[in-house]
């Protein structure tokens, strides 16, 4: 199948259009737009959200709409890093054939991420960032292209688990925050069949030409380059009197590259074939809030900081949007 930017919108719908057919609730459907803005984008997503939202099937769904090859790894607190690179086949009573592991797809959704210790979260350090994956018994092994990563994590429960380190979450394009479910999505959501066949829409060769398309196709001007760095750099507080006290270290700088992509992706889907600042406000908080460190706060309160923060540095650099373009954008 080929595609012109044009018609990237509509590969978004039908994506979605199956994807509906399970996923039911306004916040999980908000986070698969933006999961499929970073599949788009050539991005690692991480997805954040209590258990039963449906983050889980929602990845394995778009697993199947795009007919992807694609694994799952549950991760537990006994999990090692070996079991996630190779498996091991006994050939004879001293005879061994070390093959890739379950990791050697192109879609892998870890679950429960901050379940296992950081040398098993390390296993995927490398292939996220290189796409490749080196040990001493397989050498250095190319994974396939693309190679995309979904993880998930529960944010609530703490005993067991294990936070992601800031080198782990820089990786990761976006982090997708999902909202418990109101009434009317409960209401949904009971009467749903999360079993529902969907319909296998596009293939690995789709997906790898969409990517290429918004690389090379998607207009984005320098002035915002220069807006979603500019951003960035306020989260630091050597740069910045909003940050100080506030951000122990600022926005990763993988952060303006990952969001000029999605900003790219998400202009795609959305019929256009160039980046506005609406684009670029909307990912501020999805791209950038994830890699800052914060000083000493309860973890309860990141997020109004964050979003406090955030507001002032997003009203510095972008002046010329109204107070209500932004709070829409942002939502």
């Amino acid at each position: 199948m080929s595609f012109n930017v044009k018609e990237i919108q509509g590969v978004y719908r039908d994506i979605m259009e199956q994807t509906y057919k399970r996923v039911k609730g306004h916040s999980m459907r908000k986070g698969a737009k933006y999961m499929v803005v970073g599949i788009f984008a050539n991005g690692h997503i991480l997805v954040e959200a209590v258990p039963g939202t449906g983050k889980t099937l929602t990845a394995t769904t778009f697993g199947e709409v795009l007919d992807m090859d694609f694994g799952r790894i549950q991760l537990t607190p006994d999990t090692k890093p070996k079991e996630i690179q190779m498996e091991v086949e006994l050939k004879g009573k001293y005879d061994f054939e070390f093959k890739p592991g379950p990791i050697y797809v192109e879609y892998l959704l870890t679950d429960e991420i901050n379940r296992t210790p950081a040398t098993t979260q390390s296993a995927i350090l490398e292939p996220m960032e290189e796409r490749q994956l080196t040990t001493p018994e397989l050498g250095t092994v190319i994974l396939p292209e693309p190679f995309l990563v979904v993880s998930t994590q529960n944010p609530i429960e703490q005993e067991g688990t294990y936070p992601l380190s800031e080198a782990q979450r820089s990786r990761y394009m976006m982090k997708i925050k999902v909202e418990p479910a109101r009434r009317a999505e409960l209401v949904e959501i009971a009467l749903s069949d999360n079993k529902t066949p969907v319909k296998k829409l596009y293939s690995t060769k789709d997906v790898l030409e969409i990517q290429k398309i918004i690389d090379e196709e998607i207009d984005i001007k320098d002035d915002l380059v220069n807006k979603a760095a500019g951003v960035a750099e306020l989260t630091w507080k050597q740069y910045s009197d909003i940050a100080n006290g506030v951000f122990k270290s600022g926005v990763s700088n993988r952060g303006p590259k990952y969001l000029v992509r999605a900003s790219k992706a998400l202009a795609a889907i959305n019929g256009r074939e160039f980046v506005t600042e609406r684009d670029i406000a909307e990912l501020l908080y999805p791209t950038y809030w994830h890699t800052v460190v914060f000083e000493e706060y309860e973890k309860d309160k990141y997020e109004s900081i964050f979003d406090e923060t955030m507001r002032k540095i997003i009203s510095k650099v972008f002046p010329e949007l109204l107070d209500e373009e932004l709070y829409y954008a942002i939502q």
